[in-house]
Formats: structure tokens, sequence, C-alpha cells
């Protein structure tokens, strides 16, 4: 009887190979991917995964890589990204195209693998079996007081970008108790930040790369794509109002996410809002597109944003941020008063000013423009809790890394970490 059944199902297979189809190329993919590994191990290379869901998280990978290439280590790179969309042409982060797969085809030869290192991984994921799973996050804390239970047990490592991100998992420890002693906190540093800090003197250089007048002022408008945010509660009024404004450059840049055309009807009401960007097009005018962040905010002299984190790295340029009114975004969360004097939620808030409609916009930033030193001390106090290791952070996340699996491959704990009981 088991005979037949499984002649049955040889011949259904047989016959009807475009339904397999993805399971047969995975399969084939898997036989590579193996032989890749062992020459990697032949080669003395560890093999490290990369995790992200989106290709919009590429910017906060990059420096790593960049940094482990410089250094000379002897690795080898493989990419878990799950948005398969829209992706540029050629190698994906220097990485070959075939290593570039969704998470859950990696989950299979999780333990071949030294370490993952995961800038966001879904929670709806089981943990990878790789014995190194580092997670360093996809921007400063801006978006919640502590972390689910579910996504730290995901990881085994926390590398954290300063004094604040560590506060986040340390009140996730306290809240999962859980994870106390199963998740490592190391003090490390923001990669993504260097490039900020190293460049912030070619502000007018940047300025006429993006097709701007340097002469003057640059306002930039990044708002995040959460629904309860500026682009859900004002809309195009914003666009309008900024495109109004004479005697200054403007630069939009969306959200990642907002990029992304499958999750408009989650994220955006079924708006594409990148269309509706092209659609202002003026001298002075300049849709930024989906590119790393950093240039767009080195480039500003005042920043307008809701309730995106890109706020928090713009302080570390110490100039002045306006931010958009979203209720509704808090109530969502529960937090009232725009998070309050909580740095965890309210993305820095206490340090700029807040509008709830276009003309108080249009004023905030003429005076921001005016009077750049308002507020100077509060943002000094936020900028000393969102870094470790500033300027340094992609070389100490490398140092770290290397060695985290040295102590792995040996058995040693690592004095460098301190792990919340």
């Amino acid at each position: 009887m088991h005979f037949r059944k499984r002649l049955g199902l040889l011949r259904y297979f047989l016959l009807h190979p475009q339904e397999y189809g993805p399971e047969i190329r995975w399969f084939f993919w898997g036989i590579r991917l193996r032989g890749s590994l062992l020459l990697d191990r032949m080669r003395g290379r560890k093999p490290l995964l990369f995790g992200m869901p989106i290709w919009g998280h590429w910017q906060f990978l990059d420096p790593i890589l960049n940094e482990l290439r410089k250094q000379g280590r002897r690795y080898s790179f493989y990419l878990a990204l799950d948005q398969q969309n829209d992706l540029p042409e050629g190698p994906l982060l220097g990485i070959e195209r075939w290593r570039v797969r969704p998470y859950r085809d990696y989950l299979p030869f999780g333990r071949r693998f030294d370490a993952l290192v995961a800038v966001d991984i879904a929670e709806r994921h089981p943990p990878s079996p790789c014995p190194l799973r580092i997670y360093t996050d996809h921007g400063l804390p801006s978006k919640y007081v502590h972390a689910t239970e579910a996504r730290g047990l995901l990881y085994t490592h926390i590398f954290a970008l300063g004094p604040l991100h560590r506060e986040l998992w340390e009140n996730t420890i306290k809240c999962h108790p859980k994870l106390s002693g199963r998740l490592a906190i190391c003090d490390v540093g923001y990669p993504k930040s260097d490039r900020i800090l190293a460049r912030r003197g070619q502000q007018k250089a940047i300025v006429e790369r993006f097709g701007l007048d340097p002469s003057l002022p640059t306002v930039l408008y990044a708002p995040a794509f959460n629904r309860g945010g500026a682009l859900e509660r004002y809309g195009r009024a914003v666009f309008d109002a900024l495109a109004s404004m004479e005697d200054v450059n403007v630069i939009v840049k969306l959200h990642p996410v907002s990029y992304d055309r499958s999750v408009i009807g989650a994220h955006s009401q079924g708006i594409y809002w990148p269309d509706v960007v092209d659609q202002y097009k003026r001298s002075g005018f300049c849709h930024a597109g989906n590119i790393d962040v950093s240039d767009c905010l080195i480039a500003a002299d005042v920043l307008v944003t809701d309730v995106s984190g890109v706020a928090m790295e713009y302080y570390l340029l110490d100039r002045p941020v306006v931010y958009l009114e979203s209720p509704g975004y808090y109530q969502s969360i529960g937090a009232e008063n725009g998070g309050g004097d909580n740095w965890l939620i309210n993305v820095g808030r206490p340090a700029g000013v807040e509008v709830k409609d276009m003309p108080s916009m249009i004023a905030a930033i003429h005076t921001a423009l005016a009077h750049p030193e308002e507020k100077a001390g509060e943002r000094q106090a936020l900028r000393r809790r969102l870094l470790y290791n500033p300027g340094h952070g992609a070389e100490a996340f490398v140092d770290a890394l290397a060695m985290t699996l040295a102590n792995a491959s040996s058995n040693k704990s690592c004095c460098a970490f301190r792990t919340v009981e």
C-alpha cells in the first residue's frame, strides 16, 4: 500500500512539475549552499548570515559589511531578505544574488553558519538554529519602551547602539523574565551613524549633489509609515505647504516601507506616496527616493517629521526638528501627549517644536532657520544618550563580533558583555 501511494505521488510529481517549481528550485539551491559553506570551511572562512525583512534596511548593514571587508577578516557573507520586490540590479550589499533568499529558506541550514546578524526579523518567524544570533536594530529607539518576548527569543545577543538602546533591552528583560540569562547585551555603537558624523562638514557639497542651490537653507521632510502618522493625518497638505515656501530648498525622503507597493494597503490606505511626491516638480523641490537617509540629514538645516526615528539620527548633527502632531499614533500605542518625557517613545519631541497645522509648521521652520540655537541644551542632553563609540560604531561592531565568535568557539564567556539578570 505504501509503495503504491509513493508511486502515485511520484507519478503526480512527474506529470505536474510546475506545481512544485519553488520546492525544486529550493532543493537545488540547498545543494549549492551546502557546497559553498563546505568550501568556506576548507578556505578557513567563517560564514555569516545577515538578515533584514525589507531592502530599505540595507543602509544599516552596509557599514558593517564594509568594515568587515576593510579589515580583511576571513568571513563569507549570505543574506536573508524577505522582500524580493523592486530590488536593484547586480549583487546586493556586494553579496552574490544566489546567496540572497528569504529567512525561512535559510532556517534548515542555520547550524551551518557561525552567526546570524540581523537588523530586524519578523516575530512570526521561528528562531534560527544558528548558535549565535545577534540583533543590532534598524534605527535608534523611538517606538516602544520594551520589545516583546517573542522578539527577544529570536536572538542570543543584543549589540546596543547606545545608552538609550541598552535601556530599552534592559526593560525588555525585566518585563520578560524568560529572557534573563539568555540574552546578552554588548555596548557597541551605531554603525550607520559613522557616515553622518564623518560627513557633517560636507553639507553644501551634498546639497549640490541633490541638484539644489547650496546658498539656500534646506528643509527635509521625512515622515514615518505608521498609521496615525503625518501621511495619514495631513496627507498632501504637507507637500503643498512645503512646495509653496520660497527661498528654501525642500527634500522629501519617505520611509523605506513607503516604497514597497506590496504593503500600501496596510500602511498607506492604498496610496503609493512616492507617486504623489513625484507630482511636485519645481526648482528647489527634490524627491530623494529610496536611498540611505544619511545624506538627506546632512543636507538639511531643519527636519520636519512626525513619529519617525530619523529625528534621533538628526539630533546627532545638533540641528532643529519640527514635529507634526500625531495623536492617533500615540493613542494606538497607549501613550499620551506625544510620548511625554520618555525618550524611548517621544522621538526626541522635548528637544524640538511640535505643531498641529500647516501655518504653524511654516512659522516653526522659519523660526528654526533664524534661531537654530534654540533648545540646543535639550538636543545635547539627548545626544549623550544616543551613541556608544560615536564615529567608530562599525569598527566597534566588527571587533565585538570577532570577540563573540572567538569566545563561542572556545566556550568562554565574553567579559565585554553585561548580561542583565
